[in-house]
């Protein structure tokens, strides 16, 4: 008798176990959810003023869409938001979005690697166009295409507060490069744009470099690691060097010059062959 209930006492903990690594590889319960909301309450209520940072310590990773506008409800005056590496994809990011005109103080958001694509950028970038509060916009290493780069440039022609914007390692291409270079001739407060590893070629570095010579207010471009070409980069720098306010042009580690389709063939065939 001792020994059976010694074994069902350790069934159950180790069936409990088992659901709880169930659980965590998912969204929180229901009932997850409303133990996680309480504690963060309580812990709202028991400080001593206001939140103003968020990061990924809050697990916003787990949460629904739904439960994550819901949780934003706390924090009224937050003034940075922190979701590194929280893959809430695009379904959170819409829900984000929904929720930014009732974060008035918000001026840092990071959304690095949450696994966006032109969905989520799409909302996001509308939601942004009469923000007044966001300075710094951090969307590295996402899935943001062409499409994407097309609504965060409608964004910059109505915007008048974003004064840097990353998308270090996407895919906006040379479209996407193109459609943010018009955008770049009328906005009047962007002060960085990071677009580093994003396969721009020679017609995205014409664009921007076209872009720079109206362009009277960004002080930073970073456009690393693309495959700008030679020509490209020297119309960047010839803008560069006869501009009198970009401070900062980083065209490092880009492909000088472009491969024909015989040298692309002879580089596939290699990575194959020595795999």
């Amino acid at each position: 008798m001792i020994l059976h209930r010694l074994f069902q006492t350790r069934f159950l903990q180790t069936f409990s176990i088992a659901i709880l690594t169930f659980n965590l590889s998912g969204y929180l319960t229901a009932v997850e959810y409303d133990r996680y909301y309480m504690e963060q309450k309580r812990t709202y209520q028991n400080s001593k003023k206001d939140p103003e940072t968020i990061s990924r310590y809050f697990g916003f990773q787990r949460l629904s869409p739904d439960h994550l506008v819901r949780s934003l409800e706390l924090y009224p005056n937050l003034k940075s938001l922190n979701l590194r590496e929280d893959q809430i994809r695009d379904e959170g990011i819409i829900a984000l979005a929904s929720k930014l005109s009732s974060l008035p103080n918000l001026e840092h958001l990071v959304l690095d690697k949450t696994v966006m694509k032109d969905q989520g950028i799409e909302a996001l970038a509308k939601a942004l166009h009469n923000n007044h509060s966001i300075r710094n916009l951090e969307l590295a290493n996402n899935f943001i295409g062409a499409s994407g780069a097309r609504a965060l440039a409608k964004t910059l022609y109505n915007n008048q507060t974003l004064k840097s914007l990353d998308l270090l390692g996407n895919s906006i291409g040379d479209d996407g490069a193109v459609a943010l270079a018009k955008a770049l001739e009328i906005n009047k407060t962007l002060r960085n744009l990071d677009i580093s590893d994003n396969e721009i070629g020679y017609q995205g570095a014409k664009a921007l470099a076209l872009a720079l010579k109206k362009n009277r207010s960004l002080h930073y471009l970073h456009i690393r690691s693309n495959q700008l070409t030679k020509k490209g980069m020297k119309k960047l720098q010839k803008r560069f060097n006869s501009s009198e306010t970009l401070r900062g042009l980083d065209v490092r580690d880009n492909e000088v010059e472009s491969k024909s389709l015989k040298e692309k063939i002879k580089d596939r065939l290699w990575d194959l062959l020595h795999k």
